[in-house]
């Protein structure tokens, strides 16, 4: 199955079927699964929720659906490759079912420690605490999440960057994650996932604000420092250890007085990774 670069036409007339409720046959809709179809679904938003109507209450396609617009993500090379993109994840993760809050996490991952291979450690190796990427972000569903892909974009293509780390603010702001700052930074000497949030918004925002820059450069700038500058207050609710996986537990197992100033906790904790259906 392929698809050239006029599906955008035939996709809006399938839609327009599918709204006036045309029945379709079991091989029309098997192809409707097809990876070559949903990609090009990524790419091509209609005004008919196309993304609901295929993944609502399946989790399989669910799971195909996620693991595609990770895979489109880090094909992008430039900022308008990636907004149909964007739009499209808001569509996925906001289909009410069962399953909505695994679309989330299947497209924002949970992070994990780095293991050094020389030493078979994890965490700061001691030779360059500034440099050392400590943790980094996993999926379920093994490609690279929106949050470890921001940090590539960021640094090598800024207008992209901006825009993917406009939609998390956004998200952010909508509720779906409650607080960005509680996710663990990449580096040895980083207190937290956005310690470079502030310094980016702000040359980001000054480089597009040039009297030769494009409009829609302009337009990325104001976007993402008005969600910069105006971040809800919200707690910090994620929990801060993370070993392996998605879900933490912690319990205090033994206590032991030291001295009368210093108390020590034993301390269990456990962690499991989603179930990924074949």
């Amino acid at each position: 199955m392929h698809y050239g670069a006029e599906f955008e036409y035939p996709l809006e007339v399938l839609t327009l079927l599918i709204r006036e409720n045309y029945p379709l046959s079991e091989p029309e809709r098997q192809c409707m699964k097809h990876y070559a179809f949903m990609e090009k679904v990524i790419k091509f938003p209609t005004d008919l929720n196309m993304v609901e109507y295929l993944c609502k209450d399946d989790r399989a396609l669910s799971e195909k659906f996620a693991y595609l617009i990770l895979v489109e993500t880090g094909k992008v090379t430039q900022s308008d490759e990636i907004k149909p993109i964007i739009s499209t994840i808001h569509k996925f993760i906001d289909i009410k079912d069962e399953w909505q809050e695994n679309r989330l996490t299947w497209l924002i991952g949970f992070p994990q420690w780095v293991e050094n291979p020389r030493t078979m450690s994890y965490g700061i190796y001691g030779i360059y605490p500034d440099q050392d990427t400590v943790v980094n972000y996993f999926s379920p569903i093994r490609a690279p999440p929106l949050t470890q892909q921001l940090i590539k974009f960021k640094n090598k293509m800024q207008h992209v960057g901006a825009l993917l780390f406009s939609f998390l603010l956004q998200i952010e702001a909508d509720g779906f994650i409650n607080n960005l700052d509680a996710f663990p930074g990449v580096l040895g000497f980083a207190p937290n996932y956005t310690y470079w949030g502030s310094m980016f918004v702000d040359t980001y925002y000054d480089d597009t604000h040039r009297s030769y820059i494009s409009k829609h450069y302009t337009e990325y700038g104001d976007r993402l420092k008005a969600l910069w500058e105006n971040r809800p207050n919200r707690p910090f609710i994620h929990h801060p250890l993370y070993l392996i996986g998605r879900s933490v537990s912690r319990k205090v197992v033994k206590e032991a007085q030291i001295s009368e100033a210093i108390e020590v906790e034993y301390i269990d904790i456990t962690s499991k990774l989603l179930e990924v259906t074949e």
